[in-house]
């Protein structure tokens, strides 16, 4: 945020004139970052390079150095009112905030004769107009009819506050200054400082890591990289990349599934993963390699609680609490019997396009998941989220609110697989169940 103050000699020459000098005091600096990593010398490799550069945002004002009065006083009293503009100069792209005030607390135009004690007040309150104004007093207008006092340094008022890239129109800012003047005056002149203040907002964060996408499927290993590994501590959610490099903050982000639209919250986690914090939830589709983690077309089943009984069979059901899916189900056809070498990975899942079920086992992503987020509070709260979804299992669903588990890629047995199971004071990242069963899916990204 780039702050640039004006400040402006306002003085009162009474028979003669009166009459605003202007000093500018200007601040502003602009900073051209740009970032460009060396390029290797071997003449065959390609390389991909990412420039990029932040321009700052500047702010500066203007306005005439004297603007004069013509006042000769009556008894009764005269008032008179000049326009000052205010331009302002600025590359800001969302907008700046104008605010105007005495210099200090006192408001009073003082004779320039430390002698003479009588002043031109402005300490009305509410609004006046040239009628009303009492004698001897001053004080700024936006519309040169309705007045108002002079506010002082600690209540400065705010001119303008833009949020969007100014037009030409919104660069100037008329402000008038009335004074009513009588003989009772002594003659001389008054003056007092006011402070015109512009502040440039700052620019828009730039967007990195998963902030860069809309979509699941737009996920990849550098996006996931880009983004703030966050602390096991960290539970305040970074959702539009302004806390970028703060560990304290969680890049978190809504991303849709192009498959069925149905849309996820995904967060860089503490173990360095990008994962989604809620419970996969299709149903009723045909997945391509264009937009799954298959290599050929598979056919997830409409969402039915009936099944979920037997091997090398498609079972998937989806309620509030997201979709349970059978072993073979949710790796997209490749989890049958056939696989049984403990430790196995299969290659394919019901996951989005750059996704991927996490693996299980004594090392594996569930086992160092739960080694950053070791208690049930953080494992069942943001940012990951896991929930006791329980689990189905011949057309029903059973522990519901007591216990939670998860299918991992890795196989177990040729009847079994790993997962993780949780429940309201433990979990076990490595558990063995039956492929039958009907379990909640977590992707990871590739």
């Amino acid at each position: 945020m780039t702050l640039l103050k004006n400040r402006s000699i306002i003085s009162f020459r009474t028979a003669t004139n009166f009459s605003i000098f202007s000093l500018f005091l200007i601040f502003g600096f602009t900073i051209l970052s740009i970032f460009a990593p060396i390029f290797g010398s071997n003449a065959t490799n390609n390389s991909t390079q990412e420039l990029a550069a932040e321009i700052n945002p500047v702010i500066s004002l203007s306005a005439p150095t004297e603007l004069s009065f013509n006042i000769n006083p009556t008894a009764a009293g005269v008032f008179d009112s000049k326009e000052l503009t205010v331009n302002i100069s600025t590359n800001a792209i969302k907008g700046y905030e104008l605010y105007f005030s005495s210099e200090d607390e006192q408001t009073n135009m003082k004779h320039t004769t430390p002698s003479i004690t009588q002043s031109i007040s402005s300490t009305f309150t509410g609004s006046l107009t040239s009628t009303n104004m009492q004698n001897n007093t001053w004080g700024y207008s936006l519309n040169n009819t309705d007045f108002k006092s002079i506010p002082k340094k600690t209540e400065q008022v705010k001119l303008k506050d833009l949020s969007t890239y100014p037009t030409p129109s919104e660069r100037t800012q008329s402000i008038y200054f009335g004074v009513k003047a009588d003989t009772t005056l002594p003659s001389g002149t008054y003056e007092k400082n006011v402070v015109f203040t512009a502040v440039a907002h700052a620019n828009p964060p730039h967007p990195r890591g998963i902030f860069t996408i809309s979509n699941m499927q737009q996920m990849t290993a550098h996006v996931c990289k880009a983004s703030t590994t966050p602390l096991a501590t960290a539970t305040q959610l970074d959702t539009d990349g302004s806390h970028h490099g703060d560990p304290n903050y969680v890049p978190t982000k809504t991303l849709t599934d192009t498959r069925d639209n149905n849309t996820y919250t995904v967060s860089k986690l503490a173990d360095d993963k990008c994962w989604m914090t809620q419970n996969l939830r299709i149903a009723g589709k045909t997945l391509t390699p264009d937009d799954s983690d298959v290599t050929s077309n598979y056919t997830i089943p409409v969402s039915s609680i009936s099944g979920f009984s037997s091997f090398d069979t498609s079972n998937a059901y989806v309620n509030s609490d997201g979709g349970f899916y059978d072993w073979y189900t949710a790796t997209a056809g490749t989890g049958t019997r056939s696989l049984s070498t403990d430790g196995q990975n299969t290659t394919a899942s019901i996951c989005p396009k750059g996704w991927r079920l996490p693996t299980s086992g004594n090392n594996g992503e569930f086992k160092i998941l739960y080694d950053n987020y070791n208690s049930p509070s953080a494992r069942r709260s943001s940012p990951v989220n896991l929930t006791l979804s329980g689990y189905v299992s011949s057309s029903w669903h059973h522990n519901q609110g007591s216990y939670g588990y998860y299918w991992s890629a890795t196989v177990y047995l040729s009847s079994d697989a790993y997962g993780m199971n949780l429940d309201t004071s433990g979990v076990n990242p490595a558990s063995r169940n039956n492929k039958a069963l009907g379990f909640s899916v977590r992707c990871i990204a590739h």
